[in-house]
């Protein structure tokens, strides 16, 4: 009798919903759906980056309020279409929660946008110090006062200079990276970074370091070592742009200032 009972109140609920209750159910089938590939898409965005400088609390506090936000535009639609006197304060809250959530976003894109740079212009430094020990090393190992170098002095020093030639095309693809993922969100950073990229490019400092090599290995180190200082040079001016974009980002971040459409394009992204 019990089950007897259920199935007669579900075909009782059925004709219902075939006597009016299919349209607002949709709406709110479709606002649930909404509510949810919006959830979907800010964990995606919060998944598919690396935030660095953004600690776990914090992403959590943003995901919450963009939740939150969705859940109260979810509320404030239906009390509208009911036409209920709270609707127009549902719709009030949901937008203040939503600004709210933007500027948290802001914020946490400031922060991996930060980290992004600063990680780059660690590697700049890295590699510059590597290349200023190197060309010290090679004046001392071509210098006069040596007596000639062995074959496996040549290979060692032939292949240092390839481990900085890989270093240096890892750095360039993390800037090609960078001036990409910074475009929406610092424009200027992300000018900068182009402008530092295109002038390393220019210089073609990875051909001139594969020559020097390939002299080093041939027994030519004595013309390898007069072209050091150039590329020492060329890695000091790397070296210095990336930790000028660095430095105006941290002041930028500082002010507490987003750039021109950063909230939108922030938000944009996460929903």
């Amino acid at each position: 009798k019990a089950e007897q009972g259920q199935q007669g109140q579900q075909g009782q609920q059925g004709q219902q919903g075939q006597q009016g209750q299919q349209g607002q159910q949709g709406q709110q089938s479709g606002q649930q759906q909404g509510q949810q590939s919006a959830q979907q898409r800010a964990q995606q965005g919060q998944q598919s980056t690396d935030p660095r400088g953004a600690d776990p609390q914090q992403l959590r506090q943003t995901l919450d309020r963009l939740q939150q936000a969705v859940e109260d535009m979810r509320q404030a639609a239906s009390s509208q279409q009911a036409g209920t006197p709270q609707g127009d304060a549902e719709a009030r809250r949901a937008a203040d929660r939503l600004k709210e959530a933007q500027q948290m976003l802001s914020g946490l894109r400031s922060k991996e946008a930060g980290g992004q740079v600063e990680d780059l212009a660690r590697q700049a430094e890295e590699l510059a110090q590597r290349q200023r020990d190197f060309e010290g090393q090679m004046r001392r190992t071509y210098g006069p006062q040596t007596k000639g170098v062995t074959r496996e002095q040549a290979e060692q020093l032939a292949g240092q200079k390839e481990g900085e030639i890989k270093d240096l095309k890892q750095l360039e693809q993390g800037m090609q990276t960078a001036v990409r993922d910074l475009m929406s969100t610092e424009r200027k950073a992300s000018t900068k970074l182009r402008e530092a990229l295109a002038d390393m490019q220019q210089a073609e400092l990875p051909r001139d370091m594969q020559r020097n090599a390939d002299w080093i290995r041939r027994g030519m180190g004595d013309y390898a070592v007069m072209s050091e200082s150039m590329i020492t040079q060329g890695l000091n001016e790397l070296r210095d742009q990336l930790k000028q974009v660095q430095q105006s980002m941290a002041a930028a971040g500082k002010d507490g200032k987003p750039g021109p459409g950063q909230d939108d394009k922030a938000m944009e992204q996460a929903l």
